[in-house]
């Protein structure tokens, strides 16, 4: 085969893989446009500086503005049924994954224990790391997915929840709102951490007595009060959860 011949077989061979290519790349297109189109234009930043995400179109946002940790949630309508993905940031008390791992397998047990129904927790890969998968279901009643990572000192979870068909419904695009975060870090102590564990105790009790559980409360309260004996919050909530 002449010099000439060869050079023609691979222009065409060349042109065809540029074509396959060129169709590859107009079906990604496609796929990345109906992935993110149910998602918001603008760009969320956490007020607090830990995230930043692109919320799904149309949904409804409730900051924490008292709340030292980066927390959002975003909702799908104002009042049920609706479908939830809350995300919060901050400073991570654990030292590794492992013990992060723990905590969780801990935590839905005493999910399980308290309300019911089945947890059952993986471990997957997240942003190219290791990560935790929560999933708790009451059948017929409520159904929530939690993704739990460590990024750098911080600690992230995502949780996205609602009835079953609420959760059905929208749990492509809570996930595809997922997928477009992107940690900010900053230096935080390890007194920062603590802080937020103690907002996230104090929040928790807070949620237990709104339904009557003074007895969760109070379980929950003594474990922040073993970090901070001393925080008036605490000692408020527990006097509460006593009378």
């Amino acid at each position: 085969m002449s010099i000439q011949k060869i050079n023609l077989h691979l222009m065409l061979v060349l042109m065809m893989s540029m074509s396959v290519m060129t169709n590859v790349f107009s079906q990604n297109i496609q796929s990345y446009d109906n992935q993110y189109s149910h998602l918001a234009q603008s760009v969320y930043s956490d007020p607090k500086g830990f995230f930043k995400i692109r919320p799904p179109e149309g949904w409804i946002i409730k900051e924490y503005p008292t709340d030292p940790r980066g927390k959002v949630d975003f909702n799908s309508s104002n009042a049920p049924p609706k479908a939830q993905l809350k995300v919060i940031g901050m400073a991570s008390p654990f030292t590794d994954f492992d013990e992060l791992l723990s905590d969780c397998r801990s935590g839905a047990n005493r999910m399980q224990s308290r309300y019911g129904g089945s947890v059952v927790v993986n471990e997957i890969t997240k942003f190219n790391v290791k990560a935790v998968e929560i999933i708790f279901s009451i059948p017929g009643i409520f159904k929530q997915l939690q993704h739990q990572i460590l990024l750098g000192k911080n600690y992230y979870t995502f949780a996205f929840g609602g009835s079953p068909d609420q959760y059905d419904r929208y749990k492509t695009t809570a996930l595809s709102s997922i997928d477009s975060f992107e940690p900010v870090f900053n230096e935080f102590s390890r007194g920062d951490a603590l802080l937020h564990v103690i907002a996230s105790k104090i929040r928790l009790a807070e949620v237990y007595l709104s339904i009557g559980r003074k007895d969760w409360a109070l379980i929950v309260v003594e474990e922040g009060l073993s970090i901070d004996g001393q925080n008036k919050k605490l000692l408020e909530l527990r006097d509460i959860c006593r009378k």
